[in-house]
Parts: structure tokens; C-alpha cells; sequence
């Protein structure tokens, strides 16, 4: 099954769900993880976890409807790209 695991912080997916996203892959499942900035220490503990990590553009912390409906697009083509099934 492939999963796509969003963040809003990098460094969130090592820290917090670090262990869910390794047991996923243990599992057999495909993971890709998702979070703002190309962050190469994250990058390369996803690649520890058997996982990929692909950079998003969001804005964290943002309050513009327009920025968030430019958020929603992106994560539209992405996950037309991945097709994930969760």
C-alpha cells in the first residue's frame, strides 16, 4: 500500500512519528513523507526508515485563504503524482 505521511514541520516526521512511519515500511508498506523545506537530515533518517522524503512548499505559520488554496493545489498534483492509497 502506498502512504503519504504530511508534516508541517521537518523535523516532526523523525521526532513524532519517526517509529509509525518505520513500522509502516516493516509492514510493506511504500511511505513517502512530506514536510516544508529539504531538510537532509530528515531526508536521510526517512532513508534509514526505508522511506522517501519529499519537500513540500507550505506555509507554516500563514493566514492568507489564497496561500492556503495555493497549498491545496500543490498538495493536489502531489498526490496525483504518488497516488497513495492512504
Amino acid at each position: 500500500m502506498k502512504i503519504v505521511v504530511l508534516a508541517s514541520f521537518a523535523s516532526s516526521l523523525v521526532n513524532c512519528r519517526g517509529h509509525l512511519i518505520e513500522a509502516m515500511v516493516k509492514s510493506g508498506h511504500a511511505v513517502t513523507a512530506c514536510a516544508p523545506g529539504d531538510d537532509p537530515a530528515v531526508a536521510a533518517a526517512m532513508a534509514r526508515y526505508g522511506a522517501s522524503y519529499r519537500a513540500i512548499e507550505l506555509d507554516r505559520t500563514g493566514t492568507s485563504m489564497l496561500a492556503d488554496l495555493g497549498t491545496i493545489r500543490r498538495l493536489r498534483v502531489l498526490f496525483a503524482e504518488l497516488r497513495p492509497d492512504v
